[in-house]
């Protein structure tokens, strides 16, 4: 008998990825209790390099929806949609590995492949997992929101000015979490090389 690919997990995460969330708080929902799945994955438990990654996209997350509730956004429907749309690329990259699927994106695959080896290191799985939700999700899930808004994207925009806002929410998040990955002769180092590495 085949594994389950989520092991123990398994049945509660298909569970988790048969919606879609609606709205940012749904996502953030979502994603915290796929953090609660993933860090009981054997044989690397609170190690799993998709917790690794999932981590990560949950704070930045949870800080986009702070910002929603603060009114940090110009254009909050904008940014509501893209949010929820980026998430749905994540979540049906592990809805075709769950299935097995051959039309799972490879940028995700290289990182679930690595749910079960022994070198898995939580940085560069974290990393890979950024890759691939940057480089390959994103630009798709941009589309998509625009398509649903049926608007199109212009430099200097309000929905231009929330996406770059982004860029200053992964600035203000990515040193403290990053450090978080780190051994502590790693933050040795990292402590000695001050804030250049942040930049």
């Amino acid at each position: 008998m085949i594994e389950p690919v989520w092991g123990p997990v398994h049945r509660d995460i298909v569970d988790l990825l048969a919606d879609h969330p609606a709205d940012v708080p749904a996502v953030v929902d979502h994603l915290t209790k796929l953090q609660d799945m993933l860090v009981r994955l054997p044989p690397l438990e609170d190690s799993c390099p998709l917790a690794d990654f999932n981590k990560l996209y949950l704070t930045i997350t949870s800080s986009v929806l702070d910002g929603l509730y603060d009114d940090r956004f110009v254009d909050p429907v904008f940014l509501s949609r893209l949010d929820v749309e980026f998430a749905a690329r994540y979540f049906d990259a592990m809805r075709l590995w769950t299935d097995s699927s051959p039309g799972t994106p490879k940028a995700w695959s290289c990182l679930f492949e690595r749910m079960r080896g022994p070198d898995a290191r939580p940085l560069p799985s974290a990393a890979a997992g950024v890759n691939a939700h940057i480089n390959f999700d994103l630009p798709f899930a941009l589309v998509t929101t625009f398509d649903h808004l049926e608007s199109e994207p212009v430099d200097g925009s309000d929905q231009h000015h929330d996406y770059l806002e982004i860029n200053n929410i992964f600035a203000d998040k990515i040193p403290g979490l990053r450090r978080g990955y780190l051994e502590r002769w790693q933050l040795l180092i990292d402590m000695l090389n001050g804030d250049i590495d942040d930049w």
